[in-house]
């Protein structure tokens, strides 16, 4: 790959530095390929884009040892607001 600034020594550009991209440049390292990352936002987004972790995503997490650093039961959610123009709607867990 090459970009207007010089050479670019990689074998897969992984457009976008969320949960997912991240995650697919670490399984894409883990496996030896050259992975580089870019992002068009200038900083990360301060809110959170996930109200829960899903029983596949925590079985690849746990696999890779990640699992019990992100999971903090002080942080375990009981209420979703899910929004549609109208209504909105609350659903208690």
């Amino acid at each position: 790959m090459t970009d207007p600034y010089g050479e670019i020594d990689a074998d897969v550009l992984v457009v976008g530095a969320g949960p997912t991209g991240l995650m697919l440049a670490f399984e894409l390292t883990l496996a030896g390929a050259k992975a580089i990352v870019v992002e068009k936002a200038e900083h990360p987004n301060p809110q959170s884009r996930a109200g829960s972790i899903q029983p596949r995503t925590a079985g690849v997490l746990d696999m890779r040892g990640l699992l019990d650093e992100i999971s903090d039961p002080s942080s375990v959610v009981t209420r979703y607001l899910l929004r549609a123009d109208p209504p909105r709607t609350t659903l208690h867990t």
